[in-house]
């Protein structure tokens, strides 16, 4: 069993995440005879899985479609594909978020060379390279 600074610790989460976690279902905990939640095996198994997909940017809805197949008793193994399904839609979504913002940041581009005129020498803002920000848990 551990407490709540344990999970804070393990997962790096807050412990108003983890008691908002909680309240919704998704982990339980024990009391202490001093009232401290306690947690199990099962529910620090729960939090990883939480913790990765909330940390990938999988909305909680989707997080609580996994921790749902727990919950029927399917195993890691067949809670993956709906996992995977998760990080897919949302991998979708940023493709399409960050084709948009491409495109009106070049119009943004041209309209300012434009206005400048071709004589005058432009220094455009370097964007830093977008890629994956993955946080790791041990």
């Amino acid at each position: 069993m551990g407490r709540i600074g344990d999970m804070q610790s393990l997962f790096g989460l807050t412990a108003r995440a983890i008691r908002y976690y909680e309240q919704l279902g998704l982990i339980e905990s024990e009391r202490s005879g001093r009232n401290m939640r306690l947690y199990s095996a099962r529910a620090r198994d729960r939090l990883r899985w939480i913790a990765d997909l909330r940390t990938a940017g999988v909305p909680l809805t989707g997080i609580q479609e996994v921790i749902e197949m727990d919950r029927r008793g399917a195993d890691r193994v067949a809670q993956m594909p709906v996992a995977l399904t998760k990080l897919s839609e949302l991998s979708d979504q940023l493709r399409a978020e960050l084709a948009t913002v491409e495109r009106v940041s070049q119009k943004l581009e041209a309209e300012l060379m434009a206005s400048r005129g071709p004589a005058a020498p432009t220094t455009l803002v370097a964007r830093e390279p977008v890629g994956p920000r993955v946080r790791r848990f041990a």
